[in-house]
């Protein structure tokens, strides 16, 4: 579960210098000193005890990790870059390293403000909940977007609703006029609003 939530979840620019790193490593034959291990350690010990664990519910659970992995990445950059004396290698380096930036803040700028919901370009956050959901992508972070929603098209009957992610106090916080959506009920009308992980679900399949 993780490796996979960890492959989508994470921007292409900084797996592309993860995967780079160790297949320049292994081609070299580095051999690794002390610092190394004081990074890759870490990161190997906490992967491998979330995946040991039954509760696979979000990759926020990696987020310890993370800064290793952006330690280690920037390190390859470093290493890399000091291999090549020649002007024009280390000119064309810079150019990548820059183009990765790019690519990097351009994926943050586009996303915004739905950063929870986040995936990569292998999959794309249209896609998403077809790989993974609960906090991967939903958890309750639209009920304000909703409540929007509803006054700017001056909708005041109750609507259909399945997103209880806080419970019910949250909905009632923005004054959303709801009655609860009914499941295996396709015979419902009116204006339906549903979480995706909730939609996921089999018995809501008529939507």
């Amino acid at each position: 579960y993780f490796p996979v939530a960890y492959a989508v979840k994470t921007p292409l620019p900084i797996l592309i210098l993860l995967l780079g790193s160790i297949i320049y490593y292994f081609s070299i034959g580095k051999k690794l000193i002390f610092n190394d291990y004081l990074i890759i350690t870490p990161i190997v010990i906490y992967l491998l005890i979330s995946m040991m664990q039954k509760l696979d519910i979000g990759v926020r659970h990696l987020l310890p990790i993370m800064p290793f992995i952006f330690i280690w990445c920037a390190k390859f950059m470093v290493e890399f870059y000091n291999k090549y004396r020649n002007q024009k290698s280390r000119i064309f380096l810079v150019t990548c390293y820059m183009l990765l930036v790019t690519w990097f803040i351009f994926g943050t700028i586009k996303i915004y403000p739905h950063f929870l919901s986040y995936f990569n370009e292998t999959v794309g956050p249209k896609n998403g909940s077809q790989v993974l959901s609960d906090s991967n992508i939903d958890w309750g972070q639209d009920i304000k977007r909703l409540k929007t929603w509803l006054d700017d098209h001056q909708i005041t009957e109750p609507i259909l609703l399945e997103y209880f992610w806080d419970g019910e106090d949250s909905i009632n916080y923005y004054g959303i006029n709801y009655k609860k959506l009914e499941r295996n009920n396709p015979t419902q009308k009116g204006y339906i609003a549903i979480g995706v992980s909730a939609l996921n679900n089999s018995e809501f399949s008529w939507l």
